[in-house]
């Protein structure tokens, strides 16, 4: 799997500060968290996982996946406190649409409305994020508790039904939390409104 220099150039590197913005609890309420990379390690790639098959324009999809495996382990979330996970994805065939759900159950993408699947808002295609080559356009960060769904659409009557694939290239860093610190980016986890802080970032502000 390559990467081109626009997504090279996304990476953080040991000292680098990432500004993950959370809301607050539910309060609406949105706060930047700047994280201090102390460590990090490349690649973790989660190479030919299958969605699995898609008819041709329906709009069931792949059905969501939450990328699992066997044992029902969630393969894109950390499993332990001060860690952020940063992926990109690459998608196979081509002219497939991937939709994103982070929250599960919240699809992204929608410019005044929730997408739906099969809609005209809310996809990325292998067009825009290659199987081999994933772009920035794909890129996501998860942490400890919550991680994003996936579903396939078959944007076409032909052929009558496909397999839909996704590669997904992954980063992961060991953070700590330092308050007032110039982040080298700003990114609502999960989209505008970004997802709700984990418990281990809320113990740092006392919530």
């Amino acid at each position: 799997m390559g990467l081109p220099a626009e997504v090279v150039s996304k990476l953080f590197g040991v000292n680098d500060v990432i500004g993950l913005v959370f809301q607050i609890g539910n309060s609406g309420r949105e706060q930047i968290f700047p994280l201090k990379v102390m460590t990090y390690e490349m690649p973790n790639d989660l190479k030919e996982f299958s969605l699995g098959t898609a008819s041709g324009l329906t709009a069931t999809g792949t059905t969501w996946r939450a990328i699992q495996d066997g044992s029902n382990v969630f393969l894109l979330r950390p499993g332990q406190d001060n860690e952020v996970w940063q992926f990109f994805y690459g998608i196979s065939p081509s002219y497939a649409w991937i939709y994103r759900s982070y929250p599960n159950g919240f699809i992204r993408g929608g410019l005044t409305a929730s997408p739906t699947v099969g809609g005209d808002t809310g996809y990325t295609t292998g067009r825009e994020s290659p199987y081999n080559e994933p772009s920035s356009v794909s890129e996501f960060f998860t942490t400890e508790g919550i991680s994003p769904a996936f579903i396939g659409y078959h944007p076409f009557v032909s052929p009558s039904s496909i397999t839909i694939r996704m590669n997904f290239f992954g980063v992961r860093y060991k953070v700590e939390y330092v308050a007032n610190a110039t982040p080298k980016r700003i990114i609502p986890v999960g989209g505008i409104p970004p997802i709700a802080s984990p418990t281990w970032l809320n113990r740092k502000l006392g919530a």
